[in-house]
């Protein structure tokens, strides 16, 4: 009998917390083999991030146009939004990770 080996590459994530632009985020490795299941992410999220809102129930693209419910939804290198069970808070995420990607240059 044969062992499956999850050879998928591991992807580079970073998250912020919903509605918080002053928050730099925080970056996460996702692979198969650390995180087993969704929940299990959404659960180091929320001890990670400290969010006010208490428990991570949903993880969404910066847009808020979409809300990723499988950690094959990740995409290695994107930036995801944690919230709980309150409303996606629509702010230029994307331009709060450009500054904190620069502020991440200059602290090398």
């Amino acid at each position: 009998m044969a062992l499956s080996v999850d050879t998928t590459p591991a992807k580079h994530v970073t998250v912020l917390r919903n509605g918080d632009i002053k928050y730099e985020g925080r970056k996460f490795v996702v692979s198969r083999r650390r995180y087993r299941t969704f929940d299990s992410l959404l659960s180091d999220i929320t001890h990670q991030i400290s969010a006010p809102f208490g428990a991570v129930r949903r993880l969404y693209t910066p847009k808020g146009s979409r809300q990723i419910r499988a950690i094959d939804d990740l995409e290695g290198g994107g930036t995801y939004i944690a919230g709980g069970s309150e409303r996606f808070k629509k702010l230029d995420y994307n331009q709060l990770s450009c500054r904190q990607r620069i502020g991440d240059l200059h602290r090398m």
